[in-house]
C-alpha cells in the first residue's frame, strides 16, 4: 500500500497549488480595501463602484478552477499508482499461496472501479470550485469596509479588523450539503486519504477473492487513534471484518471481543486498511508483545500544559498547530496588502508562538516536526 508520506507528499504538491490561489485571493482583497481606504465619505459614486466590482472574483474563481482542473490529474494518477502498489504487494501472496492473479491491466472490474471513483473525485472537486465562500466572504468585508468609509470612522483599520482577522483565518472555504464548512485544503486532503484508501481496499478485496482468502489482518502502527488501537494487527475472518465496518461488536480469531467502532476502517482519518489472508495459514505479521508495546509507548504519552496527552494526541495537536500557523501567516498576508501594519505584527508575533509551541509538543512527545506543513505562499518574517 501507498505509504502516508507518498499520500502526504502528493497531497503537498496539491496544496500548494490551491494555497497560491488562496493568497492571490487575500492579496486582492487586501488591495481592495487598502483603496476603499483611501477614500472618504464624499467619494459616494466610487464606494457604488466598489461595491459592486466583480473583477476579482471573477478572476480567483477561474484560477481555482484551473487549480483544481490539474488537481484532479494529479489525484487519478495518484489512484492508479494505489493499484499498482497493492498488486505488487500481492504478487508475493499468490506465489505463497500458489495461486495466479489477474494482471491489474486485465482486471476490468477493478480498473472500471478506479474509474468510478476518479470520475467521482473529478465531481467532487468541481463542486468545491462552485461552492467555495469566495463571493460571500469578500463582498461581506469590502461592504464593512464602505461602510466604515460611509460613517467617517476615525480609525479604519480598527473598524474592520475583526473581519480581516476571520476572512484570513477561513481563507478558501467550502460549504457540504449538511452546512459544514471546511478550509478548502483540508477538504482535498480528506478527498484525497479517503479515495487511496478505497482504491486499496477494493484492490485488496478481489485480490483475496482469487486466492480464496476467507479472513482479514488488519495493519498496525504506533501511535494509533485510540478507537481503533485495540483492534490492530489482529486477524478476523470475512464474516467479523464485515461486522467492524458495519458498526457492531465483532471479535478476532483468538476470540478477543471488541465493541463496535464508530468510524469504518480506512474512512474519517483512519489510516489501517485490511490485508487478506487466508486463515490458519498466513502468519500474523505482528506480535501481540509488540502492539502491547506499542500500546505502551502510546498511552505513555506526555504532559503538555497541565494535561496528559497520549503521543497520538500530541501527534493530532501538532496537525492543529501547523493549520493555525498556516492561517495566521494568511492573516498577515491579508493585513500586508490591506496596509494594516498593527494586524500584520499581530500575526506574525502569533506565528512565532504557535511555532514555539509546536516545537515544544514535537519535543515533549518525540515526534518529528513536519515545517514543510507550515510553509505558506509569499508569508515574509519582516516586522
Amino acid at each position: 500500500m501507498l505509504t502516508d508520506r507518498q499520500i502526504e507528499d502528493a497531497y503537498e504538491i496539491i496544496r500548494e497549488r490551491i494555497d497560491q490561489v488562496n493568497t492571490d485571493y487575500l492579496q486582492k482583497v487586501g488591495a481592495q480595501i487598502r483603496a476603499i481606504g483611501k477614500l472618504n465619505p464624499s467619494s459616494i459614486n466610487r464606494l457604488a463602484q466598489m461595491r459592486v466590482y466583480g473583477a476579482n472574483i471573477r478572476k480567483i474563481k477561474e484560477e481555482l478552477a484551473k487549480a483544481l482542473d490539474m488537481s484532479v490529474q494529479d489525484v487519478q494518477q495518484l489512484l492508479e499508482q494505489a493499484a499498482k502498489e497493492e498488486y505488487s504487494s500481492a504478487d508475493f501472496l499468490a506465489v505463497e499461496h500458489g495461486r495466479h492473479i489477474v494482471p491489474l491491466e486485465y482486471n476490468y472490474a477493478l480498473r472500471q472501479y478506479i474509474q468510478s471513483l476518479a470520475a467521482q473525485t473529478a465531481g467532487s472537486f468541481l463542486n468545491y470550485s462552485n461552492t467555495t465562500n469566495i463571493d460571500a466572504a469578500y463582498r461581506e468585508v469590502v461592504s464593512e469596509a464602505i461602510d466604515a468609509v460611509s460613517r467617517g470612522v476615525t480609525d479604519y483599520n480598527s473598524a474592520i479588523r475583526s473581519s480581516m482577522r476571520k476572512l484570513g483565518g477561513d481563507g478558501l472555504r467550502v460549504t457540504y450539503e449538511s452546512g459544514v464548512t471546511r478550509r478548502l485544503d483540508t477538504a482535498i486532503r480528506m478527498n484525497i486519504l479517503d479515495g487511496t484508501k478505497q482504491i486499496a481496499q477494493e484492490a485488496q478485496r478481489q485480490i483475496g477473492e482469487q486466492i480464496g482468502a476467507d479472513g482479514v489482518e488488519l495493519s498496525a502502527h504506533p501511535y494509533s487513534a485510540l478507537d481503533h488501537e485495540p483492534a490492530q494487527g489482529r486477524q478476523y475472518s470475512l464474516a467479523e471484518y464485515q461486522k467492524m465496518q458495519s458498526g457492531q461488536g465483532f471479535q478476532d480469531v483468538d476470540g478477543n471481543q471488541f465493541a463496535a467502532f464508530q468510524r469504518p476502517i480506512g474512512q474519517w482519518n483512519c489510516h489501517h486498511f485490511p490485508s487478506y489472508i487466508i486463515l490458519g495459514v498466513s502468519p500474523r505479521r505482528y506480535t501481540d508483545a509488540q502492539l502491547q508495546q506499542w500500546r505502551k509507548a502510546n498511552h505513555e504519552g506526555c504532559e503538555i500544559d497541565g494535561k496528559h496527552y497520549t503521543t497520538y494526541q500530541a501527534s493530532q495537536l501538532m496537525r492543529t498547530l501547523e493549520t493555525k500557523v498556516r492561517q495566521q501567516k494568511d492573516i498577515a498576508n491579508l493585513a500586508k496588502a490591506s496596509g494594516d501594519d498593527v494586524l500584520r505584527r499581530e500575526a506574525q508575533a502569533n506565528v512565532r508562538d504557535l511555532r514555539v509551541k509546536y516545537a515544544e509538543v514535537a519535543r515533549k512527545a518525540g515526534l518529528r516536526q513536519r515545517t514543510d506543513k507550515m510553509i505558506v505562499e509569499s508569508y515574509t518574517k519582516s516586522r
